[in-house]
């Protein structure tokens, strides 16, 4: 823990912007969670602008050996963002939706949020069906193909 105060802790850059939703800006927004070994889960926001507001997407990394790891899918759809009325905000114009931590229990991943800094939401979701959905895509966000071995 005494690395990160000092020159000996070591950053590397991870995403960057790249799709519409996210053109503004993004984060990272908790703690990676196991898919599998090597494979890790990342949550992480983005925001065009102040009417589109904030939104949520993940990554999926894979680590590799003596080095940071790398993004091997990342949807370039947002798959959470303020829809509910209660989630939107009542004195700013900014819609935002900002997850703040996820576990899993069971076969879900529950996840808390904030909703426009002035209310707190929870969400659900099966896990592997999120896991699989974000490996449709690539580590740029493009949709995989997948190829049927029986079609040749």
């Amino acid at each position: 823990m005494e690395d990160f105060t000092s020159g000996r802790a070591t950053h590397r850059l991870l995403g960057t912007c790249k799709f519409h939703w996210e053109e503004d800006r993004i984060g990272a927004s908790w703690a990676p969670l196991q898919i599998s070994a090597g494979e890790w889960l990342v949550s992480y926001h983005g925001k065009k602008d102040a009417s589109f507001g904030y939104t949520q997407s993940f990554m999926i990394l894979r680590e590799q050996d003596n080095d940071f790891p790398v993004v091997v899918h990342r949807s370039s759809e947002r798959l959470m963002y303020a829809s509910q009325e209660w989630e939107m905000p009542s004195d700013y114009p900014t819609p935002c939706l900002f997850t703040t931590g996820g576990i899993v229990i069971g076969d879900d991943l529950i996840m808390s949020y904030g909703a426009a800094d002035q209310k707190t939401g929870i969400s659900w979701v099966n896990f592997a069906e999120l896991v699989e959905y974000i490996k449709q895509f690539d580590a740029e966000g493009r949709k995989v193909e997948k190829i049927n071995a029986l079609q040749e």
